[in-house]
């Protein structure tokens, strides 16, 4: 997965990483190759949702 933003780029595959990224005002475009491109997709953001939505029940 590459993240990049205007002037910083940043590749990683942790979905936590991209979670706090996404808080900082990053952007995301996850860049898959192959048949299971959207499948990896899919995967890829409901990890980072279930992380959020621990976050956001943790701060409660």
């Amino acid at each position: 997965m590459e993240i990049a933003t205007e002037h910083r780029s940043m590749t990683t595959r942790c979905p936590r990483t991209a979670l706090a990224w996404c808080k900082a005002g990053g952007s995301i475009r996850i860049a898959t190759t192959g048949a299971t491109t959207a499948m990896c997709r899919a995967d890829y953001w409901r990890h980072i949702k279930a992380i959020a939505s621990l976050e956001a029940r943790q701060a409660a």
